[in-house]
This record gives C-alpha cells, structure tokens and sequence, in this order.
C-alpha cells in the first residue's frame, strides 16, 4: 500500500522534474526518428483520402435517392436509378396468380431491359432501359398485372416488408420536425414571457410516453407509424408548451440518430441491392410467427412509473399540492434509461449498415440484451471449403457476450472435428426442436445460419432459423435471401460477429443506463425533499437531475455503440494442411496468398509505426508513466461501489455542503489511487518479465530478429539448440531431429525429413517445425507457414477462450457488496424518517441520513482483494513461484482437484530404464551387472563426453543404467539414425572375443533374429505397457562395421528387450503426499496404458486401488457424462493432448475447484482453463507460459504446497479484512440509528464518519489484508456463514462501544459537539481494539492501528482541525469516558453469543 502511494509521488515528480530534461535532451533524436515515418505516413494518408472520397460519393448518392423517396407521397414502390420493386398480392378472386409469367411479359416491354418475379419479397424487380420510363411502366404493370392475378400492394401490406420501404425515414423525419416545432414554440412562449402547461400535463404524457403497457396499446389501437407520430406530437407540444428547450434539445438529437440509422439501413439495401435481389438466388419470403422477448428496459420502466406514481401520491397526501405531486413523478422518469438503450441501438443499426448487415425490424435489436444463448447451424461454420476461417472468432465472441453456445446441425461434430469441442454443446436433434426445446426453458435464444441452396420455406433450416427470439440469417455464397429474418448477413461470419459483440455492448449498457436513471430519480428526489429547485446548475436553471441524466445516457449508449463499431474483426484462419504439400507447392501457396495491401491498411501500418516510434522513445517515458499509472487508476473507479460513491458525493452536495461532498470524493479517489498504485506495479513487473522472454530468430543468411516481426512467408534457419520460433514447413533438413514434447508429450526426439506426410496426425507431421519446440540436433531451412496465434501452439493456449466468470474472493465480494448496499440505504432511510418524526426540518434530516448512506458504504472492499493478493504474491515470488495474474491466488486456497500432466511434469521428460527381459521373457529389474543392459550398453557407440558424438536420449538412459563398462573396448560405431532405426558397436571383451552388438527398434532388429514373429508379440506386450522397447542382439564379427544394413544386422543371437519410460522428478511423490494430506485430489493425465499409468501412480502416492479413467471412455460421453465419470479418478490414461480440456472443464462442471499443471503446448488449453493454470516455468513452452496463471521457476515442485497454504491464508486475511470493514459499518449503521433515536439527530456527520473511515477502514483493513493470521495453521478460511457471524459481532460490539461513549457524554457536564467528539473517539477505539485481536504478532498492524489512534487524538486535540471535523478538544473526563466506551465494547465481544468462531 505505501508502496503505491510512492508510486504515485514517484511519477509526479518524475513527470515534474525529470520529464523536461529528458524532453530537451531527447528531442533532435526523436524528431530524426519519427521524420521518415511521417513522410510515408502523408503518402498513405493521401492515397486513402482519395479512396475515401469516392466510397463517400457513391453512399451520398443512394442516401439521396433514399431521401428522395421518403420525400414524396408514400408509396409501395420501391425505386433506385433504373431499378424498381413493384409489390403485387393476389386478386381476392384470384386462383392460381403466375408472378414469373407475369415478368417474362414485362421483360419484353420496350422500356423494360430486364425483369424477373421475387417470390420471396413478393415483388416484380425490373431494370429499366432509361429511368425517364419509370411511370408509363408503372401505368403498364397496373393495366396489366389483373390478368395474371395479381394487383398492387398497399405501402405497408408487404409481408416480410419491403427491405426499401421509407416508412423508418418518414417517422423519425416527422419526429425530428416536431421537435423543432416545440423549440420554436418554447423560445416563443418565453420570450413573450407565456404561462407554462401546468406539470400535472407533463406528467401524464410522460407516463403516456415511458409506460410501456400504454406504449403498446396505443400500437395496437392504431398502428405504430400512426401512434409514433402521436407520441411524438403531443410530446413536442407539452415540452415546447412548459418552455423545456433543453428537453427538446435532447429528444431532437435522439430523433436525428433515428433518422440517420433509418437512412444508413436503406442506403444499406441499395447498396446490396444487384447481390441480395438477383433472378439466379433463390429468395424465401417466410415470416416467423410473432414473437415477444422480456426486455430488462420495459421491466425498469415499468418500475419506475409505478414507483413515480406511488412517490406522487404520497407526496399529494402530505403537501396536497399537485404541482409538487407531478414533480415527484417526473423525477422518477426512466427517460435517461430510455435514451441510453434507444441511442445504442439507433447508433449501432447504424454501424450494421455500413458493414453490410440488414436490420430487417430496428425494435428487435431490442432483443440483443437479453440473448443468453447463440444456437448456431454447422452450415454457418462449415461450407464446402471446410471450415470458416472465422469460426473461431465467433464463438469467442460469443462466450463473451456471456452467452451459452450451442451447435446444431446433421453430422456437426463429425464435420467440425475437434472445433465442436470449443462449444458448450453440439446437439443432434433438429434445429427447430433445439431451439423451441431451449425457448421453453427459459432462454433467450439467437439464431445463426444459412439456408440451403435449394431448400423448401418449411425445411428445418429454415423453421429452425426463424423460431429464434433473434434470428441472424447469412445471405453470402449466394445463399437464399431469408427476407423474414431479423437481420441479413451480406459479410459472412465477421457480420455476425459484430452483432455478437454488439450483443454483449447492449447488455453493459442496459444496466449502466438504469443506474443513471436510477441515480438521477434519488437525486431529483432529494431535491424535492429538501425543497429546492429541481436543477443542478444554477446557471442552467432547466438542468434537472433527469435531464442530466438523459444527456449521460444519449452519450453513454452512443458510445458504448461506436467502440463496437470501431472495434477490428480478427483475421480468418485459413485452415491449411502444410504438411501434405510439397516444399515447392507451400513457397508458391504463400506466394500466391500475398496481397497488395489497401491504402487504408497502408496508412495504418504506417499510423501504428509513428505511434510507435513516439511511444518508444525515451522522451517519452515519463508520459508512458504517468498515462500507465491514470489508466490503472481509473479502472479501479471500474466497480459496483463506485456509482454510490459518486452518487453519495452529489447528494451531500444537494443537502449538506460542497466541502462534504469534496471530502467523498476524496476517499473514492483514495482507494482508487491506492489499488491503481498497486495495479500498475504488477502491470510493469509482468511486462519485465515477458521483455525477457522475448524469443529470436534466424533468418535465411544468419541474420537474427525478433521472432515476433516474422510473416508467413518468411524463411529460417533452424540449428542444434534453437527453439523454433514459428510453425514452418522444412525445405531442407540434415539429420534434423526435434524436441517436441512440449507439444505432443512424447519424450523421444522426432526425427525430420522433407516428403509430404498426407492425413498424418499432429505428432506424425514430420516435414514440419512447431513453433516452441527445440531443434536437439541437425540443421535445416524452413519456410514460415503460421505466426502467433496461428500456430499450434497458439490456437493451444485460444482454446479456451471463455471470459471467466468472477469466483472465489472477487464473486464473495461483489454480494457481499449486493448485499451490504441495502442495509446502508435502509440505515440512511431510517435515520431520515427518525429525524423528521422527531421533527428536524427535512433537508436537516436529508443531510443525516445521506451521511450515514455514503459513510457506511464499504469501498475499501475491491481493494482489500488487490492488496491482499499482491503481497502474497510478493511473499511467493521469494520461494521461486511467479503469480502472474494474482487473482488466481485465491482459488489456491480452494482448491479441490490439481489435475498433473504427467510427462515433463511429474516425470523428468527424460527417459530411464525400468525393466529388462531375456530371451525366456522373464521380466525383471535392472541392474548394472544384468546381461541384457550390459549388451545394450555396448551398443551405445563413443561416450557421452565425446563432443562428435550426440548420443541419443535412449543411449544416455541405457548408459546410466548401466554404469561403466571396464571390460569393453569399442573399435567401430554407428550412432542411431532415425532414417537407421538402430546403433551398433564392434567391440572386445575381456576374453579378447570381437563382438557385434546392436540395440534399436524391434521392427529393425527382431527380422534379423531367429524366431521373430513370436519375439515381435513379445515387444508389443511391452510396448502396450507403454513402455519404449529397444530389441538387443548380437554376433560374432570382425573388427569393423563395413556393408549395408542387411549385412550388418545378419544372422543375430536375440538378447533381450530393454523397457523405458520417463524418469519421476523427486519431488513429485512428497508433492502428490502432502496434496492428499491437505485435502486436495490429485488426478494424474498420461497418454499411457492403463496398467502403466496406475504403477506409476502409485509409485508416486496414489492409492493402488485408485479409479483409472481411459480417454475412450471420456470421447464416448457428452459434458455431464464425463463430470459423473470423473468425479472420483485419480488417473486419466490414453488421454489425447485435447481431451485434457475437456478433464478440466468436466471437472469444473462437477463443481470442482480444479488446477491444471503442466509444462507444454498442449497442455496450454486445460492450463488457460482451469480455476488456477499452473505452468513449471523451468521447462514450460511458450504456450504454457503464457496461459498459465502462476509458474514455477524451479524443479522443486514442493513449493506448490507452499502456494496451496498461501491461498487459504490468503481467505483468511481478507475475512479478517472484510469483518473490518462491513461489520465496523454495521456498527456505526446501527450506532447512527440508535442515537437518532433517542435524540432526533444523527450523533455523527459526514466528515465525522468519513474520518472513522479513514483511521478504521482503509489503512487498518489494508494492513490486516496484507498480513497472514498469528494463529495461521493451513486451513482455509471463508467467507460464509462463519463471516456473517463475525461481522454480527463486530458490527454489535463496535455499536456497544461508541453508545457507551455518547451516553456518557450526554450524561455528562458538555456540549452537543463534546459528546458527538467522545462517540467518534469510542467509535475509532473500540474498532481499533478488535482489529488488534488476531495481529498481535504484526508490527504493520500494530503500527498502523497505534498511528490511527493518535492521528485522532491529534485531530480532536488540534483547535481549527477539531472544528472543521465538528469536533472539539476533550478533557481528561472525556476522555475518560471515551477509555470506558471502549472497555465496554472490548468486555461485549467477550460474551459467548459474539465470540467469533
């Protein structure tokens, strides 16, 4: 904590005092820097000005034409240049109405150059030969079209509607006219200085306006184009009629976005128009049946005009004044609610228009907040090309959103592959079964696909489509048009998309536009109560509370629409298998692939690099300092406790003083400048750390760079020891060989070879290099085919993606917050209600009870978790653990399950040999003096020291097994090749016999053995053990090792089979022991057999009769399956690299809190995913670094025990912290009560409590926070029913404390200001006291609560100070009193009934 309040010194005076030298100093360089850049920068910016200014001039045409059409008299026709839609329905006497007959006829009209029948839009769509022609051939197609049954449809009668009809653009026009209107008439009215519409009218076409049951049943009564206009017009009139111009003002901006998203969505169709209507696509014009969604917003309306008309009437009762009795009802408007929501979805239409997506009906984007599902298609994700290659990014989007996703469709997991993992669920009933099925439990679905080609208006796709609250339709590669649906698609998977990003915006924003209006309707109440005027600024004496609130919510649903509409789609992901092509056909691939980038990617590329280059310059680091430090700062404010703060400051300036809400603002910026400090020092050690990680790479010619500016295409060089910085497909390679266990698992190089490996599986792919494995010998050059996260490594660590939901403290403390924010109120409402009963004037009683809502609420909570979980991060950090995302601490101290990746992790990724077998079969251990071992040894040519051999990992196992061999002399060798298959010495033994000895591959070895076929059984046995088996033999020789393979593995004396697998860490079995003694379930994931994984496991700890789970059985079982499946294993074998996500996840599901620990690639996923992702730093990949939550820097994997009693201390040290907080409010909530009970004011004001916050909440709880407990012993705490009861007693005995001190005050010679001094003292005393018991034995704590008690003494003492806080000096008697006050709590808490736990 003081940590961060250096910080923040250290930037300001670095900012003051260094920052210009450096500036001056620095300034030559920089310019010099950044000047070529600045050139092509205004090169760039010219070239996309210009190709801007053409985009701009088409779009302006058709915004014109749109214009135009609204302009004139309302008609069905649809007209765009020579272009012309022409509605038609079926004659009533009509039998069987021909709509192609009739175009084929008009197609041979003289004006006509071409037309074609649109079922789906129920239209004739022609092209005229001139536009001039446009009225005979209307003329023409009315004379006509009755003898084919058919007539002209009315404007509005089109079902789907017409994609161009103007009826959006006439409304908001008229609207925005009216509301001109009104201006007009209200600076009319003033100026001749008018009597305004009573508000007893305003009040009533407000409620007319904002109720949405009256909304809808004017609708229904008269149309909503006709009920629209009504709504508007009388608005305009009251307001302009009450002389409201900033209200009109407002609703006249409102109304302009809704003209400019009514125009951009026509401009939108215009500019598809010769793609969406063309007579080759098939056009579908099914409606879906009526459908109505609960919108949160309608609910908050609804509410708040109740609650309005309820505030009325008792206000009528009490003051029996109808004026005041409306203003209470206008203060309690959802007006700001209803301009927030309608700003978002007006300004993100808009957006959706100019990407190319067609919103059908504007009011059902309404829907967008509350979509809790996304069902979508296999058709949508996967075409005829394989898969989209922003599929990903989809279904990304969507998890974020916080939506649950669902696949649907006929063979989708056979089709997807192991992308349908990344869903929630893949579902194989019908689509429309699916969705209803969803619907009726309760969910609010959005619906993804792309109808057939030729598929029938009631095929399941479609139905399916349709049935969804929100239906999203895809109109690309020439799909059917699905003119029914909610939106059309033009751009493919990046539309959606941004709706789906769009949908997670609109529910951010629907909940912080009902806490504007919220906040706004406490704020106008309380200017009422208070009876002053209802505005905010004297100078703008319209300014209300509500109007304010409206101008928020305008500019806050704007906004939040703009960044989604600013925000980049991800780049597709083209899945491309490199690894069946040829060297030649990749280079000319990726050659082919390059294309020339756009002026606006140019000026981009080129903003980013001057951005850059600024950025990176050492002039600017003192900027980079500050503007890091303001970042971290305001995203503290970025919590649920920071609205009623704001909220609280404001309303003590309604009915206190400017001084009081100063002051809470000043604690809110306290706490945020405290947690930011702390934030931002994390921030900089994180990014310490990765700048240290930074790989290198060589390029062709030697050259090395930062991995990071590499780019398909590209080409490397790969030598003995480089790891290999990209995914890269082998164009030459020498004896290379790779270490690729981080990825596969597999323990023993793969050797590397240039021919195409087709259908190979990820660890076969052997003519390609895997970004983060480790090239163990050869060389080789290689052409770059995937960077980032388009490696596999990098789609590893995407996996899973999912945004993680708040858990453990945070979750704990966010109700805990839900919760203690009513009981502040309720305190805040009763010390209001005693005053005025007793009464007190009414903004004197206001002012009390906002004192006791604003103090009481607890905001240094959010930050109690920061501190906390930053220096047990520090205090691990000293054992060799790195936390690098320090909220994962305090699921450590939850813990269930840690789930192991075995090889690397629990074993050594280094092979040992555990058995040995002779000719007989016999298994047995190995020994140094066994023959078999011996031989094997033999057959390892040169030695490991010799630095022209490299041994291979199977030589170095068999060596230190065997142990020095003094009776071999070794004349010849060949070391092990993979394109060999074997090593063989001639050598000589102690009898002077010259000997081959070969050991290698039992498929090279045994055909050259009598006996093989049986021998081979033999081996397999061994290998299905999962075990790597070696076959060794010899022969009598002569003393060199001439001839080919056939000859050198000729007539061999079989000798035995060597088995290897990996070596066990000697930590691991201490580490998997004091788990289980600890209460926490290790579970074991092995690609090994079954019987070889469980003697492991128990080798390391596991009971022997511990459940073994095998991959087959979790792939055969949906999600709850495999939760059931897994709720007791404790080893999980022949589990493929991806089903350890699912392990994760399934264990998650089973309610299980579940950390994953693992050093590789693939085990990134799982990593990411677990409640606490654990990566061993000390071998770990790239991917898992980066996925993991917390890393081990050594190989000591005991250490995780230490983090394990960290994170349950952890728990207990912000228990302790949060009964500081909330129970010492509790107890000044209920002091507050009590006191103005018996005396008709509150005993404290705001600067009195603000200050018993201050000296007993921030510093106290913080020291507390960062402390571990004197009686720590391991065990977790919690923040449960154990906290409720801690709180209790905190909250009654500071409570017993400052009433004892206050009655002996009252009771006592003194004035008012003499005993509300001595309750602060007792108040400060008796919390103090408690926050003592525990921390006796830390001197942070001690020292802080001893400095906050003689900081209050020094205040109360201080004359000037003592005043400004309502104080006054105290005496010895006081202070005496204050002394038994204290005693008094200190003797309650004693009491069995508080005795915390």
């Amino acid at each position: 904590m003081l940590g961060g309040l250096f910080a923040v010194t250290k930037a300001g005076m670095t900012l003051a005092l260094a920052g210009p030298v450096l500036v001056t100093r620095q300034a030559k360089k920089a310019v010099s820097a950044v000047s070529p850049l600045v050139g092509e920068l205004t090169a760039g910016v010219s070239g996309t000005t210009a190709e801007a200014a053409r985009t701009s001039s088409r779009t302006a045409v058709r915004a014109v034409r749109v214009v135009r059409n609204a302009a004139g008299p309302r008609s069905a026709v649809w007209r765009a240049g020579r272009r012309l839609h022409v509605p038609l329905r079926p004659t009533e006497d009509a039998d069987r109405p021909d709509g192609s007959a009739f175009a084929a006829e008009l197609a041979g009209h003289a004006d006509v150059a071409g037309a074609y029948w649109d079922g789906g839009l129920g239209s004739v769509v022609l092209y005229l030969a001139e536009e001039a022609a446009a009225d005979r051939v209307l003329g023409w197609i009315a004379d006509r079209c009755g003898r084919h049954g058919l007539t002209h449809a009315e404007p509005g009668d089109s079902a789907p509607a017409h994609p161009g009809d103007t009826y959006g653009v006439r409304t908001a026009a008229l609207a925005l006219a009216m509301d001109v209107a009104g201006l007009a008439v209200s600076v009319g009215t003033r100026a001749v200085r008018s009597g305004r519409v009573h508000a007893t009218v305003r009040a009533a076409v407000s409620a007319a306006r904002e109720h949405p049951a009256v909304r809808a049943a004017l609708d229904e009564q008269f149309g909503w184009y006709t009920a629209e206009l009504a709504r508007s017009g009388v608005s305009a009139a009251v307001r302009g009629l009450s002389q409201d111009p900033l209200e009109l003002v407002l609703d006249a901006l409102l109304r302009a976005g809704q003209l400019t998203e009514a125009i951009a969505r026509l401009t939108a169709f215009d500019a598809g128009h010769d793609d969406l209507c063309s007579p080759e696509r098939p056009s579908l014009g099914v409606t879906p049946a009526e459908r109505r969604v609960r919108i949160p917003m309608e609910d908050y309306a609804r509410n708040a005009v109740g609650g309005g008309l309820l505030a009325a009437l008792a206000d009528l009762l009490v003051r029996r004044n109808p004026r005041e009795a409306a203003e209470a009802f206008l203060a309690a408007s959802p007006m700001p609610a209803r301009y927030a929501d309608t700003a978002f979805h007006t300004a993100i239409g808009t957006a959706f228009a100019r990407e190319g997506v067609l919103v059908r009906d504007p009011d059902r984007l309404k829907a967008l907040d509350t979509v809790d599902t996304v069902v979508l298609h296999v058709d949508a994700l996967h075409g005829e090309d394989g898969l989209d290659p922003h599929a990903e990014a989809v279904l990304d989007a969507a998890r974020r959103a916080e939506a649950r996703v669902v696949i649907a469709g006929d063979g989708a997991r056979e089709r997807l592959g192991e992308f349908a993992t990344l869903a929630d669920d893949v579902a194989e009933e019908a689509f429309f079964g699916l969705v209803t099925r969803l619907q009726d439990e309760g969910r609010v679905v959005l619906t993804v696909g792309r109808p057939p080609a030729r598929c029938a208006p009631n095929c399941d796709e479609v139905t399916g489509l349709l049935a969804g609250d929100l239906c999203v339709a895809l109109a690309d590669r020439n799909a059917p048009v699905l003119w029914g649906a909610d939106l059309i698609v033009r751009p493919g998977l990046t539309g959606v998309w941004r709706v789906l990003r769009a949908a997670g915006a609109a529910r951010v924003n629907s909940k912080r536009a009902t806490r504007v209006a919220t906040a706004g309707g406490l704020i106008g109440g309380l200017l009422l109560m208070s009876r002053r005027r209802r505005t905010l600024v004297p100078a703008v004496p319209r300014l209300d509370p509500v109007l304010l609130g409206g101008l928020t919510g305008l500019a806050m649903g704007t906004l939040a629409a703009v960044r989604v509409a600013a925000a980049r789609p991800p780049a597709g992901r083209t899945r491309i298998a490199w690894h069946e092509l040829t060297g030649e056909e990749v280079l000319r691939r990726l050659a082919a692939a390059e294309t020339a980038p756009t002026h606006w990617e140019l000026t981009t590329r080129r903003v980013r690099a001057v951005a850059d280059a600024v950025a990176r310059h050492p002039a600017a680091a003192p900027v980079r300092f500050g503007t890091g430090l303001a970042a971290d700062v305001v995203a503290e404010l970025n919590d649920p406790l920071t609205p009623v703060l704001a909220l609280g400051a404001v309303a003590s300036a309604v009915v206190g003083s400017p001084v009081d809400a100063l002051l809470v603002a000043a604690a809110m910026g306290l706490n945020a400048v405290v947690g930011g400090a702390q934030q931002f020092r994390g921030r900089r050690a994180l990014a310490k750390l990765r700048d240290g990680e930074r790989q290198r790479a060589r390029r062709e010619g030697g050259r090395v760079v930062d991995a990071r500016t590499l780019e398909p295409g590209d080409r490397i060089e790969l030598r003995v020891g480089d790891v290999v910085p990209a995914d890269a497909r082998l164009l030459t390679a020498n004896d290379l060989e790779a270490d690729e266990s981080a990825l596969t698992g597999e323990s023993l190089p793969v050797a590397k070879q240039l021919d195409p490996v087709p259908g190979a599986p990820m660890a076969e792919r052997s003519c390609l290099v895997f970004a983060g494995t480790t090239v163990v010998s050869g060389e080789g050059t290689a052409v770059v085919v995937a960077v980032g996260s388009e490696t596999v490594a990098g789609r590893a660590v995407e996996l899973a993606t999912r945004t993680a939901a708040a858990v453990g403290i945070q979750a704990r403390l966010q109700d805990l917050t839900r919760r203690a924010l009513p009981l502040t109120m309720l305190g805040g409402a009763l010390v209001t209600g005693l005053s005025a009963i007793r009464g007190r004037p009414m903004r004197r009683a206001l002012a009390g009870g906002v004192a006791i809502a604003v103090a009481a609420v607890p905001e240094g909570l959010p930050l109690v978790a920061t501190v906390a979980q930053r220096a047990a991060a520090r205090r691990l950090s000293a054992r060799g653990i790195l936390v690098r995302a320090p909220r994962a601490l305090e699921a450590l101290g939850r813990l269930d399950v840690v789930c192991f990746d075995k090889t690397g992790t629990l074993t050594e990724n280094r092979l040992r040999v555990v058995t040995t077998t002779g000719p007989d079969g016999e298994a047995r251990e190995p020994e140094p003096g066994d023959v078999v071992l011996r031989a094997a040894a033999r057959a390892c040519p040169g030695t490991l020291d010799d630095p022209h051999v490299r041994a291979h990992a199977t030589d170095h196992a068999v060596l230190d097994a065997a142990g020095p061999d003094d009776g071999w002399t070794e004349l010849a060798g060949q070391p092990f090749e993979a394109n060999r298959g074997y090593s063989a010495t001639v050598g000589q033994d102690g009898d002077g016999e010259v000997t081959l000895v070969v050991k290698g591959a039992p498929e090279i070895v045994l055909p050259a053995c009598a006996g093989g076929d049986e021998l081979a059984r033999a081996a397999e046995a061994l290998a299905d053990k999962g075990l790597r088996v070696l076959a060794v033999a010899s022969r009598n020789a002569g003393a060199s090792l001439e001839g080919d393979d056939e000859e050198v593995l000729a007539d061999l004396e079989f000798l035995g089979f060597l088995g290897l697998a990996d070596t066990l860490r000697p930590t691991a079995g201490p580490l998997i022991g004091g788990l289980r003694a600890a209460g926490v379930s290790p579970v074991m994931l092995t690609g090994d057999h079954p019987n070889t994984a469980r003697a492991i496991a128990t080798s390391l700890g596991w009971p022997s009769d511990a459940p073994v789970v095998t991959g087959d059985e979790l792939a055969a079982l949906d999600r709850a399956g495999r939760a059931r499946l897994l709720a007791g294993a404790g080893v999980i074998a022949r589990v493929a690299p991806e089903q350890k996500l699912q392990v994760v996840e399934a264990l998650r599901e089973a309610g299980r809190v579940t950390a994953m620990v693992g050093d590789g690639a693939n085990d990134a996923a799982a990593i990411r995913a677990a409640d606490v992702g654990i990566g061993v730093r000390a071998r770990a990949s790239t991917a898992a670094r980066t996925a993991a939550d917390v890393a081990l820097t050594d190989e000591d994997l005991t250490v995780l025990l230490e983090a394990v009693a960290e994170g349950r201390a952890l728990w207990r040290s912000v228990s302790d912290a949060v009964v500081i907080l909330v129970g010492g409010n509790a107890g000044e909530i209920g002091f507050s009560v009590l006191g103005t009970l018996l005396s008709g004011d509150s005993p404290l004001g705001t600067r009195q409590l603000l200050l018993v916050n201050l000296l007993t909440d921030l510093f106290p709880a913080m020291a507390v926070a960062v402390t571990r407990p004197d009686d720590d012993d391991g065990s977790g705490g919690g923040l449960g029913e154990g906290l409720t009861r801690a709180i209790t007693s905190r909250g009654v005995t500071t409570g017993v404390g400052a009433t004892t001190a206050w009655l002996i005050g009252r009771f006592t010679p003194g004035t008012v200001r003499r005993t509300s001094t001595m309750a602060l003292c007792g108040l400060v005393g008796t919390q103090l006291a408690q926050t003592l018991r525990g921390r006796r034995g830390s001197p942070l704590v001690v020292g802080t609560a001893v400095g906050s008690a003689l900081a209050l003494a020094a205040i109360v003492q201080t004359p000037g100070v003592s005043q400004f806080f309502g104080c006054t000096p105290l005496g010895p008697l006081a202070w005496a009193g204050v002394g038994a006050g204290v005693a008094t709590g200190a003797l309650a808490s004693t009491l069995p009934i508080l005795r915390q736990p």
